[in-house]
């Protein structure tokens, strides 16, 4: 990862992406730069190039800190029950 980890608390009243418990994640960030605060781990702050993850079951906040400029990362993750083409009834 692009940054050492500090200890921090979570700011419910910060801008970030998402907040929440699940399966696994993991960002590539692709511009600019992002930071994540990962519950027992810390804060990192990533550059192009550098992965961000989130283990399964813990809470992160995800935010974008390029000073100009767009900060792109890729989301990625394992959702089962998520699947954009299926229109079948269960």
């Amino acid at each position: 990862m692009g940054g050492g980890a500090a200890q921090v608390r979570f700011n419910p009243n910060s801008t970030f992406g998402h907040m929440h418990a699940g399966p696994a994640e993991w960002w590539i960030v692709q511009v600019g730069a992002i930071s994540g605060r990962f519950e027992g781990a810390g804060e990192y702050h990533a550059t192009e190039g550098d992965v961000l993850y989130a283990s399964p079951m813990t809470w992160h906040q995800m935010d974008a800190e390029a000073p100009s400029g767009p900060s792109v990362r890729l989301a990625m993750g394992a959702y089962p029950l998520i699947n954009m083409a299926s229109t079948e009834v269960q």
